[in-house]
């Protein structure tokens, strides 16, 4: 008698502990699946923030039960709460969902028949300092194979690519190289309508002088304000269809600094092709300036080059100087983004640029960007709206 009495008090207490067990097993699965379709919810309001708080609201609530699906064990089924908020001039999306499931052991208490399960999730939408650095040289309005043609396709992808963001809480500047570069847009609030413009307005002939777009853009994205407790992402997406082939520097026939053009290689073996070796001394503002003719440069990488209608120096050392400006951006922690188009270009120079992992150079010290190509125009806007 003692020991079934004894048998009976220890059940009870038994049947509490597996149930302890087992029940509240099943409430940390459910709040599992419950983070995972809050965390969903979250990343998914925040990337349709610009089609405004409703249709972001709702698109957060689908993928919420997108992701949590149905469970056997929910009293009812769960309540998703989707709430907007702005902090430190930073969009915030706060999810909430709760859920109550039916209990199988500890049932036997009234008290815990169910059980309340939650779980909460924050996204902060970093706003955007943007600076566009594109190409307008000879080639891009030149057709293949001369040139890739771009020039026709660039304005639609460019516009494309802005609309992804927001005019409201981003910013955005634009630039443009050729023989010399420009500012064609200074950092601005609101934005798309002048890079519209100015995209429109692009017209496209000289030479590439990467290293000034560069320059340009760098300034317009590490001179941009940021107010206290912002979260910001920095970056400079940089577009090109061809060689940098042009630089700045000082010379001992210009007191001021000016640059140094020269014509792209021949391609595919050819002796003649796509422009000579010919070199062009250029005032900053543009033009020729046939009275420099020096015969020598000093390089950036370390004492005097030559300069003959021959030798490709003019052309590496434009690629080192503009490599020289990426790595300033990069330590001033701006991702860069490069876009090449065609064939007409060296890949690898691009990934550099960028710092992308399959780069010859990569510096895993710093920021890692990406490299993405065009193979021709009818794909350019893809692989702008990809970046994007």
């Amino acid at each position: 008698g003692q020991t079934l009495l004894m048998f009976v008090l220890f059940m009870i207490v038994l049947i509490v502990f597996i149930g302890l067990g087992v029940d509240l097993g099943f409430a940390y699965i459910t709040r599992a699946r419950l983070s995972k379709a809050v965390d969903s919810a979250c990343l998914t309001a925040v990337r349709n923030l610009l089609s405004g708080q409703t249709a972001a609201h709702d698109a957060a609530t689908a993928a919420f039960f997108a992701n949590y699906g149905t469970s056997g064990r929910d009293v009812v089924p769960p309540v998703c709460t989707v709430t907007f908020k702005s902090v430190n001039n930073n969009n915030v999306v706060d999810v909430q969902a709760t859920d109550s499931i039916n209990t199988y052991f500890i049932r036997v208490l009234p008290q815990w028949r169910t059980l309340a399960v939650g779980s909460f999730a924050e996204a902060t939408r970093a706003d955007v300092i943007l600076g566009l650095v594109l190409d307008r040289s000879g080639s891009m309005g030149s057709p293949v194979p001369v040139g890739s043609g771009g020039g026709v396709a660039l304005p639609g992808a460019v516009i494309s690519f802005i609309n992804f963001f927001d005019d409201a809480t981003d910013k955005a500047s634009m630039s443009s190289f050729a023989s010399t570069a420009t500012t064609n847009v200074p950092m601005s609030q609101p934005f798309k309508s002048a890079v519209t413009s100015a995209a429109n307005a692009m017209g496209f002939n000289g030479r590439t002088f990467s290293e000034g777009g560069l320059m340009i853009g760098f300034n317009q994205v590490n001179n941009t304000p940021v107010a206290a407790g912002e979260t910001v992402v920095k970056v400079i997406v940089f577009f090109t269809d061809g060689y940098a082939n042009v630089f700045e520097t000082n010379f001992a026939c210009r007191v001021a600094a000016i640059n140094l053009g020269q014509g792209d290689p021949p391609f595919g073996g050819a002796t003649t092709c796509c422009g000579s070796w010919g070199t062009e001394f250029m005032d900053p503002s543009g033009g020729s300036d046939p009275a420099c003719a020096d015969t020598t440069f000093p390089s950036i990488t370390g004492g005097t080059k030559t300069i003959s209608s021959g030798n490709q120096n003019i052309w590496y050392e434009a690629q080192a100087h503009a490599l020289a400006v990426a790595n300033q951006i990069r330590d001033a922690k701006i991702l860069i983004y490069s876009i090449g188009l065609g064939g007409g270009l060296n890949q690898d120079f691009l990934k550099n640029i960028a710092n992308d992992p399959t780069g010859s150079a990569y510096n895993k010290t710093q920021i890692s960007g990406e490299a993405v190509f065009a193979p021709d125009a009818s794909q350019l806007q893809a692989v702008f709206d990809t970046i994007a």
